[in-house]
């Protein structure tokens, strides 16, 4: 006797067969319009051209060497760059002589002089803000925007006041404006305000 299959497939008392699953792989898969190309260029033994690549070369570095330094302007007549840094180092000179602070509550920052060689050196002092070596910056608002200025000349040194209501003191004693400059001997105390300085010379 025949058994009558029901329309899903399933026969009563057997398992039904349940067909296994297709996988796919993850990439895309082509259209129709590309598998139809695929079938054309296959068919008639067409091979895609390979990319063209371009390659650049660069230009070949050229060994580094020692160039021998030369003096950038005739003016240097053939001096080395030794002999030039030298003489720029000696463009500055220490002058004898220096005023020591005595009251470190006040000023305690030592005065030394400098200058170009040959040249007669003028220095100020005072809270102003001044290029040195042609400056001394005394930070105290006893001492006056320019307060004194010193000269070095024919190998000593002399003091003058440049604030007509507040002079300098040499050893007690005012030295005004009006009287011009003071020629200062080593042990010297100089005030400046409420600066009390004493000058050493050699």
């Amino acid at each position: 006797m025949l058994t009558q299959r029901p329309p899903n497939g399933y026969v009563r008392g057997r398992t039904p067969n349940r067909p296994s699953p297709i996988l796919f792989p993850d990439r895309e898969r082509p259209s129709i319009f590309g598998r139809l190309g695929n079938w054309m260029r296959g068919l008639f033994g067409y091979t895609p051209p390979a990319p063209k690549t371009t390659v650049t070369q660069l230009p070949a570095r050229e060994p580094e060497t020692d160039v021998p330094t030369t003096p950038e302007s005739p003016s240097h007549h053939g001096e080395s760059a030794v002999e030039m840094e030298s003489a720029d180092r000696a463009t500055v000179q220490m002058l004898p002589g220096r005023l020591e602070p005595l009251i470190p509550e006040v000023i305690q920052q030592e005065v030394r002089f400098q200058r170009a060689p040959g040249e007669e050196q003028e220095v100020t002092l005072g809270w102003e803000m001044g290029e040195p070596p042609h400056h001394v910056t005394l930070e105290h608002p006893s001492v006056q925007p320019l307060h004194a200025k010193m000269t070095y000349q024919n190998g000593n040194w002399m003091i003058e006041s440049l604030a007509p209501n507040d002079p300098v003191e040499i050893n007690g004693t005012p030295v005004p404006s009006s009287a011009g400059p003071y020629l200062l001997a080593a042990g010297d105390q100089v005030r400046i305000g409420e600066a009390l300085f004493r000058f050493f010379f050699p």
